[in-house]
């Protein structure tokens, strides 16, 4: 699983972002290359004021612990961020 945190949008006083789990692969046959990929979310975060809100895509609630598992520095960079986006 590759997972990364995706920019963080601005919905009126908070700020949403999502871990999502992305991968892209190549396979070459008879002198053709093919292309596939696919991204899907494994958290959402959302952040108003110094308040962090994470949970699962299923609404389960996630703690920073697993955020950190499946992102290392998602939880800090999200609450890091300040003014405008």
């Amino acid at each position: 699983m590759t997972v990364s945190l995706d920019q963080m949008i601005r919905v009126g006083p908070l700020r949403i972002a999502l871990l999502s789990d992305r991968a892209v692969k190549g396979i070459h046959s008879n002198g053709v290359f093919f292309f596939t990929g696919r991204k899907h979310p494994v958290a959402i975060l959302i952040k108003q004021g110094a308040t962090l809100t994470v949970f699962g895509p299923n609404g389960d609630p996630m703690t920073r612990e697993q955020v950190e598992n499946l992102c290392p520095g998602a939880w800090s960079a999200t609450l890091e961020v300040r003014g405008p986006q």
